[in-house]
């Protein structure tokens, strides 16, 4: 009963899923605020965690043999699938997990030994954060990494920018970069 219904709010979330993340989209792309836009990011992210917690509560408390409930005769025919699609859905959630996980540590080591930036691009970067509205704790970081530049950290934002890049780019081209990723 738990596997049928746990497998069937994995299919509901499909659909519940494209919503939210749709609704997200639109949200998103009205908010100009980089605080309205985050805020509004992570309620979506939040709504889309909770969906499928929800469904499948929802499912476990209708009586067995209710319409879309457990112990109806479709769910009893197709419970060869539903652990096929519990079992395959543990293995994503495993290796993405796994994959997360060794992202964020690789990032995190990227943090802790980015260098600071040069007075005069720290300069600049302060001037961005009070043109665009970032919070003003946020931090530059330059990496010997190769990259792509990223914006990490909650509590404490801050710009991990790969060093090479300051010889490529002109001064307009790094602002640019600076702004993205403050924005």
């Amino acid at each position: 009963m738990i596997l049928e219904a746990f497998a069937t709010s994995l299919l509901h979330s499909l659909w519940q899923l494209t919503g939210i993340g749709a609704g997200a989209a639109v949200l998103l792309h009205a908010q100009q605020c980089p605080r309205r836009r985050y805020a509004t990011g992570v309620v979506g992210l939040s709504l889309m965690a909770w969906a499928p917690i929800a469904t499948t509560a929802f499912l476990l408390s209708q009586p067995p043999g209710a319409v879309g409930g457990p112990g109806t005769a479709v769910a009893e025919a197709s419970m060869g699938w539903h652990a096929w699609l519990v079992g395959a859905w543990t293995v994503g959630v495993v290796l993405t997990g796994t994959q997360a996980l060794v992202e964020l540590l690789r990032i995190e080591h990227l943090h802790f030994t980015g260098i600071s930036a040069p007075p005069d691009l720290q300069a600049r970067f302060e001037r961005l954060k009070d043109r665009v509205g970032a919070p003003a704790m946020a931090a530059l970081r330059l990496v010997p990494r190769e990259m792509s530049p990223v914006a990490v950290g909650f509590l404490r934002p801050t710009v991990l920018l790969p060093a090479a890049l300051l010889a490529r780019l002109s001064p307009q081209q790094l602002e640019a970069v600076l702004v993205h990723e403050l924005v």
